[in-house]
């Protein structure tokens, strides 16, 4: 699966349709509304959708709870679902979920995220106050990541190089699905 990943305001939607639409990926589905939170049973909602993967075709996911709970939940809720927080469950599913996705983490400067998420309109609460504790958490998660995956900055002064390193990962990721 291929995974956009950011904090709000960092441009993965648009990415992610364009990817969607450019490549003929269907999106996947989500497990959070981006103004009401994630499902009452997130854990659960992980567990469905994991054993689905390896017989499924390739989808594109908006954010994933196994990286975006572990952020937002925190900061937003004070905690994360009782499952999230046993080490056992989450190393489990962090396992599966490394070795069939590809995580494009979308990080455009902390001041270019503040300024989007203050010209939007809606958002769960608390994340317009919290903007710059998520892009930092999302900053140090990316960078420790050690799946399959790769940060791109939309604002970037040259994009080419970027832009063919996100094609190869996706057509290297896509062969890859095919053979499952």
């Amino acid at each position: 699966m291929i995974i956009v990943e950011g904090p709000d305001g960092a441009g993965k939607t648009t990415l992610l349709k364009h990817i969607s639409r450019r490549l003929g990926i269907p999106m996947g589905p989500r497990a959070s509304h981006s103004t009401k939170g994630p499902t009452d049973d997130l854990c659960g909602w992980v567990d469905r959708d994991l054993l689905k993967w390896g017989t499924s075709p390739l989808k594109i996911y908006d954010r994933y709870p196994l990286i975006s709970e572990t952020i937002y939940g925190p900061i937003l809720r004070g905690s994360v679902p009782d499952r999230m927080a046993q080490s056992s469950w989450m190393r489990a599913r962090l396992n599966t979920f490394r070795s069939m996705s590809l995580v494009i983490w979308c990080l455009p400067p902390s001041t270019t995220v503040i300024k989007n998420v203050d010209d939007e309109r809606e958002h769960m609460d608390g994340v317009k106050s919290n903007i710059t504790s998520i892009w930092a958490s999302y900053a140090i998660m990316s960078n420790s990541w050690t799946g399959p995956g790769m940060t791109y900055d939309y604002t970037s002064n040259n994009p080419d190089p970027q832009t063919t390193q996100l094609v190869n990962m996706l057509r290297r990721h896509i062969n890859g699905w095919k053979v499952l």
